[in-house]
């Protein structure tokens, strides 16, 4: 386990008009466990295998060549995120979320995207199938896939099956549109 603390020293009262920037480049071998959190800044990740649980205060999330599962939040800033995935847990506070799942791609443990204020983009796999939950508060959906429904249609909210069903798809967005897609 490496554990990594970067603290800015203050000092009684002061304006700063200048702007803090650390940098933190880890190297690891390509498969882990990676668990990160960033209180301000933001996070850049790629070509990762393994479990990952990423965590910015501030800060938006690019997550690339990911394979595995994948958790990630940020209060405020975007996530965009691209590989293979087993498990999908996105959620930010105010940013859209854009997300580009590659073949082989696994609903098996359910799938969660979510923003308060912001866009959902997600593109799978064309024959992922699925049981979709998509909401919006004040947003459009556009589906450029087939989902077979029953029941109640809304305008800002769908439920039904994608190509036959399967495990849990839930998009959430208090204030922006939804995009469900093919990669």
């Amino acid at each position: 386990m490496v554990e990594i603390d970067v603290r800015y020293p203050h000092h009684g009262l002061t304006v700063d008009w200048g702007q803090h920037q650390v940098d933190i480049i880890i190297q690891m071998p390509r498969e882990g466990r990676v668990n990160l959190r960033t209180g301000d800044g933001k996070i850049e990740v790629a070509g990762l295998k393994g479990e990952l649980d990423l965590h910015s205060g501030d800060g938006s999330e690019t997550l690339d060549g990911i394979d595995g599962k994948l958790r990630a939040s940020t209060s405020d800033g975007h996530i965009r995120a691209s590989g293979r995935f087993d498990a999908l847990d996105l959620k930010t506070g105010d940013g859209h979320v854009e997300v580009r799942a590659a073949a082989g791609s696994s609903l098996n443990a359910g799938w969660r995207l979510e923003t308060g204020d912001g866009n959902v983009t997600l593109e799978v796999p064309g024959n992922m199938a699925a049981d979709v939950d998509l909401h919006t508060g004040d947003g459009h959906i556009d589906l450029d896939m087939p989902v077979t429904t029953e029941g109640k249609i809304r305008e800002n909210e769908v439920r039904g099956k994608l190509n036959g069903g399967g495990s849990l798809l839930t998009i959430r967005t208090g204030d922006g549109s939804i995009h469900l897609g093919r990669s």
